[in-house]
């Protein structure tokens, strides 16, 4: 468990660096390869690799990664979803062709924005570098003085508010061009009274149309794919982040691929 409740190692109200890489399968003589990539960092720490993912199939040869969310999303437990407010922090995000690494000694790495694909530090004191085509209200993200990751008291950051039930907010970045392959980092904390049980969605990478982005239920067909990094709820597994992933071979909980299809989780 990487996102602890008590103070100490891993406590989600510290600041984390969080790295995560997708990259597409490669088409060869009209079949598909399995070898699509997954990756996640911790704080430096590789925590999931898998190397053998289809993505995309030969008749969506040219399917590439062209949108970035970040999101919190409380899902419905019955009716209800959360009890609780829920908050979460970010801070210092790109999106790159390349890993950019942790330096813990350099927490600021303003070089990394050079040549990136998209980089926000919070610091534009508003959000017009994002596409926020479902008009979030400006009260479920808010940009925030804090002293962030490399304790700036001048330093701004995102603060995600999600209030009691379900429901949620995010920031969805329309990508400049397309890619095979993507590099994410950021810093996260997460409120002192977060609570991991409460199932929820997080944010991460879609390839495909865009009215796609957030799509459940159904299994692709090729012509998408989308990714998200999320805590897993169940007992002893509450602050655990994975992989919740829809692509076209995905089987964990596929009933019906038309209709009772969930997202496969990495690892």
């Amino acid at each position: 468990i990487y996102f602890k409740d008590e103070e100490g190692p891993y406590y989600k109200n510290d600041w984390h660096y969080i790295e995560a890489m997708w990259q597409m399968n490669t088409i060869t003589g009209g079949v598909a390869k399995h070898n699509g990539k997954i990756r996640y960092w911790y704080d430096g720490e590789e925590l999931i690799a898998s190397n053998n993912v289809i993505l995309r199939n030969p008749e969506n040869i040219d399917q590439k990664f062209d949108q970035f969310l970040f999101g919190l999303y409380m899902k419905p437990v019955g009716t209800l979803g959360s009890p609780i407010t829920q908050t979460m922090w970010i801070d210092n995000l790109t999106v790159s062709t390349h890993r950019v690494g942790y330096n813990p000694e350099n927490c600021i790495d303003l070089d990394v924005c050079n040549g990136a694909v998209f980089c926000s530090e919070f610091d534009e004191g508003n959000k017009d570098v994002w596409d926020d085509q479902d008009n979030n209200p400006d009260e479920t993200n808010i940009l925030k003085q804090d002293p962030g990751p490399c304790g700036n008291d001048e330093n701004i950051v995102m603060e995600f508010v999600v209030p009691p039930g379900k429901g949620g907010t995010d920031l969805v970045k329309e990508l400049p061009e397309t890619h095979d392959k993507l590099y994410v980092r950021w810093y996260q904390k997460w409120g002192e009274d977060y609570d991991f049980s409460d199932p929820n969605h997080g944010g991460g990478v879609l390839a495909g149309p865009r009215n796609h982005l957030g799509a459940s239920d159904n299994r692709p067909d090729g012509t998408w794919y989308g990714s998200w990094i999320e805590p897993l709820t169940g007992e002893g597994l509450e602050g655990r982040l994975n992989f919740y992933t829809y692509y076209r071979g995905m089987y964990q909980d596929c009933a019906n691929p038309s209709g009772s299809c969930w997202g496969d989780h990495f690892p």
